[in-house]
């Protein structure tokens, strides 16, 4: 399920352009309306081989009155970004926490709900052009001088792409209980450096992930999913949100 909102802001939203810790924090705190779904997804989530995912994927904030001034963003008036998941636990316990709330804050700023839009998109193709909406961030561990380094892949790498399918194996399981009906492949419809897309996530953790155009293609079931989920890593921190060209 996708959930659009749309804010107002009384006075203008000033952010640091690496907000994507700010808007968790605040899907975070609407899930609080349920402690005990928010404590096990935030503490705990759904798990396959070891690692824990979240299954909640949101975009970057879209608005056509915004100015950059490094390092903030300001926001004027109106604004909207979009969340997903393919948990229906999730889904309902965040959209029954946004109906009945009267105050919504992000970073330190109270803003206005003007609507929430829910849909539920069903993908009906096996191959699909897709623009992100969020940067698609791949990510795994190495031992380099007896100590852990996180090294990110990028589309141009020889692995990214089983990287991704594995990455979407692990999801599903994790989802569902059950392994999923094939892969799906992914290749950058065109790919450069100015695709790159560098943040910090909190304080002290740089991410690394890329925007730009790709080209998806797998069982529509398949590509319905992770239309919800998000494509690759970090996709509750912000990253991999897609939509079709």
């Amino acid at each position: 399920m996708q959930l659009r909102l749309y804010f107002q802001t009384p006075e203008p939203l000033t952010l640091p352009l690496s907000y994507h810790s700010i808007l968790q924090g605040f899907i975070y705190d609407k899930l609080s309306s349920e402690p005990e779904y928010s404590s096990f997804l935030h503490d705990i989530g759904y798990i396959e081989d070891k690692k824990p995912f979240k299954l909640f994927v949101y975009s970057l904030l879209e608005s056509e009155e915004k100015e950059i001034s490094p390092p903030y963003i300001t926001f004027r008036n109106s604004f909207s970004f979009e969340i997903r998941s393919p948990m229906n636990a999730f889904c309902d316990i965040f959209y029954l926490a946004l109906m009945h709330s009267d105050k919504y804050r992000i970073g330190s700023k109270e803003v206005l709900l003007q609507g929430c839009v829910a849909t539920k998109r069903v993908i009906d193709e096996s191959d699909i052009t897709v623009r992100t909406l969020s940067p698609i961030c791949l990510n795994r561990t190495c031992i380099e001088n007896n100590s852990k380094k996180t090294v990110y892949l990028k589309p141009s790498d020889d692995d990214f792409a089983d990287s991704i399918n594995t990455n979407f194996h692990n999801k599903y399981k994790a989802a569902f209980g059950i392994a999923p009906s094939g892969d799906i492949c992914i290749e950058p419809v065109k790919f450069t450096e100015k695709n790159k897309y560098v943040t910090k996530f909190g304080k002290n953790i740089i991410v690394v992930a890329y925007n730009g155009k790709y080209r998806l293609s797998g069982d529509p079931a398949n590509l319905t999913f992770l239309y919800d989920s998000g494509i690759g890593a970090k996709n509750s921190q912000g990253f991999g949100m897609f939509e079709l060209t």
